[in-house]
């Protein structure tokens, strides 16, 4: 019969067995599956989002979304709000996009099989004033005669 800390050993070890992480360790508040597990056999957790700006017109910023976990899906709001895949206001990163107002652009990566990612959530605060043209063909283009598209008349 086990008693004392060789018991508390014995526990840990069974519930690392019973809730597949191998020999690692288990935490948990209450025990159960419920645990997140750590070193070898357990869920790994998908990385923070990184968040990058480039200038662009009068102040305004392009921001692109990043994560070093391959095949991460990355989802973001502009609300400051979590991202949720069953909020109308989160979206899926496909490409960089402009930021001309001020917002708080909350991302996180998920991956099948892993541990959702910690939340990056910066503040913008690019204070342009209204009424300013931060991106267009005008910028390019002094006429302001769209150019012609091949196949449109």
């Amino acid at each position: 019969m086990l008693t004392g800390t060789a018991m508390v050993a014995a526990m840990v070890v069974s519930a690392a067995l019973l809730c597949g992480c191998g020999g690692a360790v288990v935490s948990s508040t209450g025990g159960g599956c419920g645990a997140s597990c750590s070193g070898d056999g357990g869920t790994t957790q998908v990385a923070t989002p990184v968040i990058t700006t480039a200038p662009a017109q009068n102040g305004a910023l392009i921001v692109s979304i990043t994560t070093a976990t391959a095949g991460a899906t990355i989802r973001y709001t502009l609300d400051g709000t979590t991202p949720d895949s069953s909020s109308p206001t989160t979206f899926v990163y496909q490409a960089p996009f402009l930021v001309a107002s001020n917002l708080t652009v909350t991302a996180i990566a998920t991956a099948p099989g892993d541990a959702a990612s910690p939340i990056n959530n910066p503040r913008f605060a690019p204070n342009i004033p209204s009424g300013t043209l931060v991106w267009g063909d005008d910028f390019s283009n002094p006429t302001g005669v769209p150019p012609a598209l091949p196949g449109w008349q």
